[in-house]
């Protein structure tokens, strides 16, 4: 079922407008990379890829359940492919009081560090292959700004118009790019993970003739794996539907129209973090217009692309199958989408009693292997994501859904947040102008 016929977003659409093709940037690296071969012009899925993305997409929970028990059958955790990185915090954070002049400077300190980031405002001119970050770093600062826009300060009219010009921004790619969802940048030749990728789309796509068709205005448009973008285009969905919210728009609504039928048409990653962010994505929707068809696809994903890769019984309880999705960082992508799509339950009318038990069940297992792992550690891994997750529990509770924390580690994660903004070294852009936005609300 579509959303063009119905809600907030498909009532704000002239005829006509949404007319953009339906065609994904891509860059490869699914969980399982290391088995896949060369064939043709883009690398063969491997035969476990195959064979799970069968199952997932099957929605049948005891084909999921057989199928992934075949491919990780000891039941432990694996090692994570990368070394995590602990944060401690100063021991004078816990108890320090911060005052409402020192929250207000923290938020102008935080607001210009927003506005020497914006390479939009500075260098408009920038090509795609020259900009210093993927479209997601600029979609995480749209959400810290609209936290802040919905409190009460001194600063709404500077946060208003530098979201609205990264909102204007996010939506301007999509369109040069001739896509209704998230474009990613020619990066050939770039350092870093991504440039490493994009380097080896273009060598394959180079190989059978197709390069310069699938660069557009700079930006990588190839119709192939296109679950590999749902990262970007999931967070620049719900960073859009938020900032639509405070700030409406047609070009706006038109984009999370096209993006969220799109996102809704594709098949569940094999990469089980990447579910998450459609989750989140849909959530927010539904969230905004009520439309429960954004609540089933939210839970859809997580349902059978999410929580079939979470160990559910031994020791190794809330922790995942796979090396990849066992860092901790996309182990708190995948619990704060669980947490978000359990807040926009308590806002439905229909019963989902069991997908609710479920969810929260989830959330707990996850958010227990976490705390163990981080109190073992003697530290706070993603601090900027867990700073978010214990506010979304924080919401939970409000509303009468209470989920049980360790006391310890909640402490250290709103000591290194509080220390962050205090002395201007903040964690990233959406937790610290979300955290500040809360500090705000307590005057």
């Amino acid at each position: 079922m579509k959303t063009d016929s119905h809600g907030k977003f498909a009532q704000k659409i002239r005829l006509g407008v949404c007319s953009l093709a339906l065609i994904m940037p891509v860059a490869p690296g699914l969980a399982y990379e290391g088995e896949r071969q060369q064939s043709g012009c883009l690398p063969e899925v491997s035969s476990r890829e195959k064979s799970l993305a069968t199952a997932l997409n099957s929605r049948d929970l005891e084909t999921i359940q057989r199928v992934v028990r075949q491919l990780f059958p000891t039941n432990r955790s694996p090692s994570a492919e990368a070394r995590e990185r602990f944060f401690q915090s100063d021991r004078r954070a816990y108890s320090y009081r911060i005052s409402s002049e020192e929250i207000n400077a923290a938020v102008s300190s935080y607001l210009d560090r927003i506005e020497d980031s914006s390479w939009w405002l500075s260098n408009p001119h920038l090509r795609p292959s020259e900009i210093p970050y993927a479209l997601r770093v600029p979609a995480e600062m749209i959400r810290g700004l609209v936290a802040l826009a919905e409190v009460d300060n001194q600063y709404q009219e500077r946060v208003l118009r530098l979201a609205q010009a990264a909102g204007d921004y996010l939506v301007s790619a999509s369109e040069e790019a001739g896509v209704s969802y998230t474009p990613f940048p020619y990066w050939r030749g770039r350092d870093g993970r991504l440039g490493g990728l994009s380097e080896q789309m273009a060598l394959a796509l180079q190989r059978c003739g197709r390069l310069e068709e699938s660069i557009r205005n700079d930006w990588f448009v190839v119709d192939e794996a296109v679950e590999e973008y749902f990262f970007d285009t999931g967070k620049v969905g719900e960073a859009l539907v938020e900032l639509d919210r405070i700030n409406p728009s047609d070009r706006y609504a038109v984009w999370i129209l096209g993006a969220s039928n799109w996102i809704e048409e594709q098949v569940i990653s094999v990469n089980f973090n990447y579910n998450a962010f459609p989750a989140n994505f849909h959530s927010e929707v539904f969230r905004t217009n009520g439309d429960a068809h954004h609540l089933d696809l939210a839970l859809d994903r997580l349902l059978y692309g999410v929580l079939p890769g979470m160990i559910s019984a031994g020791e190794d309880t809330g922790h995942w199958v796979d090396p990849h999705n066992e860092r901790i960082v996309y182990r708190t992508i995948m619990l704060r989408a669980m947490i978000e799509t359990r807040r926009a339950m308590t806002l439905q009318e229909h019963d989902r009693s069991l997908e609710a038990e479920t969810l929260e069940k989830a959330i707990s297992a996850s958010l227990q292997a976490l705390e163990r792992q981080m109190r073992d550690a003697g530290g706070i891994a993603a601090p900027g994501l867990m700073v978010e997750i214990y506010l979304g529990l924080d919401a939970l509770s409000q509303v009468g859904i209470k989920l049980a924390t360790d006391a310890d580690v909640r402490d250290s994660v709103f000591a290194l947040a509080l220390q962050s903004v205090v002395t201007g070294n903040f964690i990233d852009s959406a937790s610290t102008g979300i955290y500040l936005a809360s500090l705000l609300r307590r005057g």
